[in-house]
């Protein structure tokens, strides 16, 4: 099994798996599986994959860069109640974590997960983000990676993508919590990440790229702007 970057040629794949695990998602009813067809977004984002040994694409999460609470709001469909006291943007979301059911449980996402965390050590991203279901399994082990958490306020939604049997959390981890959160979830990580081969220069290609969509969002804004 291999870790990487998906390309144009995975588009297709992709779109499969997203469209297939959402809709065997427990606690998720989609009347609307448009979001989660490649867009201009994921061309601004970083998708990670998992092809097992037939070369199927077993697993995916994508990253993505938000700059502005106006711009995280939108993301995620939530409205943010809490003033934070420290600088959260450039924020990295973490999201569309998607897996065929006969390879979940086995901590794949997991591994991803602390890949986008260790790409985003001495760069210029101020907090990881992300929003889940308020039953999401995963709660225990972000409070001890030391997310914050709370409900997010969803009361604005008329029409949504979900129809959730419980509410929705957005979490948030501060860059000073990154060091010790990839501690924490190298240890409960249930398939070592040593288990997966990792697509050469992984980290610095995913730091380049962080790097690059920073410089590109904030000329974007300067030239809005303007």
């Amino acid at each position: 099994m291999i870790i990487r970057i998906a390309t144009q040629e995975d588009i297709t794949a992709v779109e499969k798996l997203r469209t297939t695990a959402y809709q065997t998602a427990t606690g998720s009813i989609i009347s609307d599986t448009s979001f989660l067809h490649w867009n201009e977004s994921d061309e601004q984002s970083i998708t990670l994959i998992l092809e097992n040994e037939e070369k199927q694409i077993i697993s995916t999460l994508q990253g993505k860069i938000l700059i502005t609470k106006a711009e995280l709001e939108k993301f995620f469909d939530i409205s943010l109640n809490t003033s934070f006291s420290f600088p959260i943007f450039p924020t990295f979301t973490i999201g569309k974590a998607s897996t065929f059911l006969e390879y979940r449980g086995l901590g794949y996402t997991a591994i991803m997960r602390i890949l986008f965390l260790q790409a985003c050590l001495n760069s210029e991203i101020q907090s990881i983000s992300s929003t889940m279901q308020a039953d999401a399994s995963r709660i225990p082990l972000l409070k001890q990676m030391g997310y914050f958490i709370e409900e997010a306020d969803i009361s604005h939604r008329k029409n949504s993508h979900f129809n959730n049997t419980s509410a929705a959390l957005f979490n948030l981890l501060h860059k000073q919590n990154f060091v010790e959160a990839i501690a924490v979830a190298k240890n409960k990580i249930i398939t070592p990440i040593s288990a997966i081969e990792i697509q050469d220069e992984l980290l610095l290609t995913m730091k380049k790229k962080i790097s690059y969509f920073c410089i590109k969002k904030n000329e974007n804004s300067t030239s809005s702007i303007l």
